[in-house]
This record gives C-alpha cells, structure tokens and sequence, in this order.
C-alpha cells in the first residue's frame, strides 16, 4: 500500500492541526509542556513519514524502531530526554568517525564497498571518551611525524659534519697546546640524544678539563656566597703543600678560584682566532667560521645543502655525576662561577622512565618543542621547562602509554599554563630553581594575535609573507560593536540588579583590508568566542581570505560574507555549549 500519496493529499490539513496544537498548548500546558508535546508532534510526524516512504534498499523494521527510540524520549524526564539524545549523537557521531579513522589509520588502502566487514562487537562498546579523542591522537602522530622528527639521514649528516669539526679542533688544540691537560673531544646536546627537532641546527663540542683531584675541589652553589643551586665554584686548595704553579690551571686563577671567563676568554684566543677556517672550510667542502662578538664560543658551518649548522664550544668538568660547564651566558655577572648542567640527569631521566612503561615522554617533548620553536611567541621557551614539566607530571600520573598520548599532551599544556600565568617552575632536581627565571614578564605575557590555521599550509605558497605580521594587522582593527544584554522584561532592573556586571556581548563584523607592502588584500570576518581565562571572558577571533586582486574579494563580497557568516554561526554554537558547561562546572567546584 502506498502511503505517500494519501499523505501529499492530507498533509495541509495535518499542518493545520499541528500548527493549531502548538499555538495553544504554551496557554494550556505552559512552556515545558509545549516543548514535550512539540517534540512529540514532531515525531509522530516522522514515523508516518518513514513508514510512508519505505526505500527498496532499507528494512522498515530497523527505520519503524530507529522512530519508537525517538518516541520512547517523549514521556522521559528531562535528563532522561538529554542522556537519550545524547546517545543518538554518539551513535551518529561513531558511524560518520568511522571512515574518517579507517582513512587516518590505513591512508594507502583503498576499499571497496562489497569489501566491507561489519562492525565487531568490541568495537562498538569502545568509551566515547575513546572515539572522541581519536582525531587528536592521530593529528598529534601527524604533526610529530611531519613537522617535530627528523629523518635519520638529516640527523646522520648533520652528526658527521660535527664529528669532523670535532677532529679538527682537537688536533689543532693538542698541536698547539700540547701541554694543556685535556680529555677526549666528544659531541653532545640534542642531537646526539634524538631530542632535536624540525632542523638539525646546533650541537655542542665538549673539550673536557682534566683536573689534578688533591689540587681542586668542586663547591656546590648552595655552599658560595652566591648561594645559587646552579653556580658552583672551583676551588684551589692546598697551596701550603702544592704551591701555585703546580697546575697547568694555575695561570685562570682569580681569588683563589677557578676563573670562567679568564678560560672561556684563553680558549676563544686559541681556537676561534687562531685557527685557519678558510682553509679548514676548503678541506670539508663547507663554510665554517667563528661566530664573533659574544661571549658564548659558536661555530657556523654552511653545508653546500641542508640547513647551516652551529657548534658550541663548551669546556666542561666532570667528578661522578657532576657536570659543570664554562658558559659565561649563564653565570653572568659571576666570573668565577660554574654552571651545573642538569641536562645529563633529565634526559637520563626521560629515557628510563620512557624504557620501563614504553612511554610517549619523549614524543610529547619532541611535539612541544617543535610547537614552541615554530611559534614566535613561544620561542623564549626554552628545552629545559619542558623536560621538567613532563617530568613532574610523571610522578603524578604513571599511565603513559600510546593511547594516553593525547590526554597526556593536553594535561601538558593545561599544566604549562598554569606554570607560566604563576611565572614559577620548580626543577625537577634542584626545586629551589626557577626555570621560567631567566624569562622576563613581557614574555611570558606576550601570546599576541598569531594564525590558528592557514589554508593552505605549504610553505612553497607562502613563501616570504609574514603572516604573523599580517595577523596582527587584522586584529588590530577596532571592529567590536558591543551589543547591550536585553533587559527582562518581566521585572523592573532595580538599583542592585545595575550594579551587577554582565558580560559584553559583541556582534560580528566583516572589513576589507589591503596591505600595499606586502601585495595582499583580504576579506576579514571578526567574531568573539567565549573563554573562562581570557580576560573579560571573551576571546577575539577571526577569520580571513586573503588574496592578491583586490577586485576579485570586492566582486565576491556577499558570497563571502554568506559563507564566513555561516561559518561563525557553527563555531559559536560550539562554543556557547563548551561555556556553559564550564561555567557549570566551575560553580559545581565553588559548592
């Protein structure tokens, strides 16, 4: 029996009916009672129409249930109506994910239809939590794939290339200096360990002072008058038996200890004004010079292809687990005090820690740096607060395992946050010292208007447009027309109720910018999301397209502002939702 045609015939007389239920059920059954039965209505509705339009390829009994599940909502509660429409989403939500993660996880396999296999039943039962978070975990792989991790081949050139100037700079020292007590040149840093990330660009040199034991003596920083964990002294001691002269190092003494600087100052003498880098650079087919004008000892080496290479020069000292290192950089004013490297310790940390769960530690480090590095604003932040901060959420949370690596990258940020709005980051081994110190407070409060994402993101179109510049530009256009919450009109605003801050809520607005120096015009979309740490609790955002003819913009400007228009609309909705329940849940933790 066809349904469709008897329903076509009678469908203005059941429009009639329901318009008419609607309009008088708000006076008879008040508000609540007129959503439920709209709801009802509505469903009743779409059950005749389902049933009336039965396709060949559907059953009509799956389509008849999927209708009784939406009916069953109808006499529930209104937390029964929420947690059951919020099962038909994560239903709809699991079925459209599904291809999307078959495509992530298997990029190269193309798939038939009739190859298909039902869905298993574990499968199905995975946590919702799970399904959700797979997209970030996938474009976390991506990104640290694509963008943090370097190719061996990258990392073997560049290490191959030091190595060389290793050799070179050792001979040269023992040729010149035979009678200065050094050990055995070796490389280190990041490179070395696997810890570098987008370029390989820098490594170190470190020339090893050997040092008579019954002749020096290492003070802890805790233990000088500079009281600094990380500054220690070398002392000289015994000079009643041993007198001055005895030791090659004698001649850096300044007050009885170890000068820093007098032996960073005699090594850049020797090494990066003495030597022949022209035709040290003839010899390994690459540019090699000293970089001048610091007090940091830096080679530059220019490969014929790849990117340019720089080498620190570092004198260390070693006695057990204690490595000290001249860089002048870090001690500054102090000539005479030594830098404790916590280094060797936190990646050795990381590494056993990361061996004994087969964490995602090192991952996520390599993920953050390459954020920070790649981020203007975020470039002051250095390696070391990063390896610190997973280091302490280590010993909160064990579980680091792959299927943890998007939670564990969020709580990351969640807690980099925290640490930076305080501007205190203990150390993970030497908890009286700051690593966000030697920041200061403009950047650690400088975010800035940066680009969230570009479209597309190839660096071959972007070529030498700014676009950091460029998004300051749009931002800095006084666009915001605030619109006045509407007053109740059911209640006089009483002196009390004035008083109360409101939020300012502001419309969206749309500009033509042009830029004559760089070329570029844009249609420039500005709207405002709603965020709990911004400042007024609202955020600034925008949208833009950008492209060299400005007619082009000016011709498609209502096609524009249609699109970008509605493309706000989906990100706001969003976002009211996310607000309102962390705003619930804030008021929740204040009970």
């Amino acid at each position: 029996m066809d349904f469709r045609w008897g329903r076509s015939r009678g469908e203005e007389g059941v429009a009639v009916v329901i318009n008419f239920l609607l309009a008088n059920a708000r006076l008879v059954l008040g508000v609540g009672g007129a959503a439920v039965l709209g709801i009802a209505t509505l469903a009743v509705k779409r059950l005749i129409e389902r049933a009336g339009r039965a396709a060949d390829d559907e059953k009509v009994e799956q389509k008849m249930s999927e209708s009784w599940e939406e009916l069953s909502l109808v006499s529930a509660s209104p937390k029964s109506i929420r947690k059951g429409l919020e099962s038909v989403v994560m239903k709809h939500v699991a079925k459209a994910t599904k291809p999307q993660k078959a495509d992530l996880c298997h990029p190269q396999q193309q798939k038939s239809s009739l190859d298909e296999k039902p869905v298993k039943a574990s499968e199905s039962q995975r946590p919702k939590s799970l399904q959700l978070s797979l997209t970030l975990q996938d474009r976390l792989h991506q990104y640290y794939s694509t963008r943090a991790a370097l190719t061996p081949e990258v990392v073997h050139r560049a290490e191959s290339l030091a190595l060389d100037i290793c050799i070179e700079v050792q001979g040269f020292l023992h040729t010149t200096h035979p009678d200065m007590p050094l050990g055995e040149m070796s490389l280190g840093g990041s490179l070395l360990d696997d810890l570098q990330v987008v370029r390989a660009d820098h490594a170190c040199l470190l020339v090893p002072l050997q040092l008579e034991p019954s002749l020096w003596r290492l003070i802890p920083g805790e233990e000088t008058l500079l009281t600094h964990p990380l500054h220690w002294m070398v002392r000289r001691v015994n000079l009643e038996y041993f007198p001055r002269g005895r030791s090659y190092w004698d001649r850096f003494l300044v007050g009885g200890y170890l000068s820093c600087r007098a032996l960073v100052s005699m090594l850049s003498k020797a090494v990066m004004e003495t030597m022949n880098w022209p035709s040290l650079s003839s010899s390994l087919d690459c540019l090699v010079r000293p970089v001048l004008g610091g007090d940091e000892l830096k080679l530059e080496i220019r490969p014929e292809r790849g990117d340019p290479l720089f080498i620190s020069v570092v004198p260390v000292l070693r006695e057990a687990d204690v490595v000290l290192t001249a860089q002048v950089e870090l001690t500054r004013p102090w000539d005479s005090a030594w830098h404790l490297s916590l280094y060797p310790w936190e990646t050795r940390r990381l590494a056993q820690l990361d061996s004994a769960d087969r964490g995602v530690r090192r991952v996520i480090l390599k993920t953050l740096k390459a954020v920070c590095r790649r981020c203007p604003a975020l470039r002051p932040l250095a390696a070391a607060p990063l390896v610190n901060l997973i280091l302490h959420l280590s010993d909160k949370d064990s579980d680091w395992s792959e299927g943890c690596l998007s939670g564990r990258f969020q709580q990351c940020v969640w807690e980099l946050i925290g640490y930076l709005e305080e501007g205190v980051l203990p150390s993970y081994f030497k908890s009286g010292v700051n690593l966000l110190n030697g920041m200061t407070d403009e950047e650690v409060d400088e975010v800035g208007p940066l680009p969230v994402r570009t479209i597309p993101d190839d660096p071959k179109l972007i070529g030498s447009f700014d676009l950091n510049h460029f998004s300051l530009r749009l931002m800095s256009v006084d666009y915001q027309a605030v619109a006045p919450g509407p007053q109740p009109h059911h209640q006089a605003a009483s002196p009390s109720l004035r008083t109360l801050p409101r939020l300012a809520f502001s419309e969206d607005s749309s500009v033509v910018l042009g830029d004559s120096k760089e070329g570029a015009f844009a249609y420039v979309h500005h709207l405002t999301l709603y965020d709990l740490e911004a400042r007024g609790f609202v955020r600034p955002f925008c949208m833009a397209y950008v492209s060299a003819d400005e007619r082009k913009i000016m011709q498609q400007f209502q096609e524009l502002s249609l699109r970008f228009s509605r493309a706000s609309e989906c990100l706001k909705t969003g976002n009211r939702r996310a607000f309102a329940r962390e705003l619930h849940r804030k008021l929740q933790d204040l009970e």
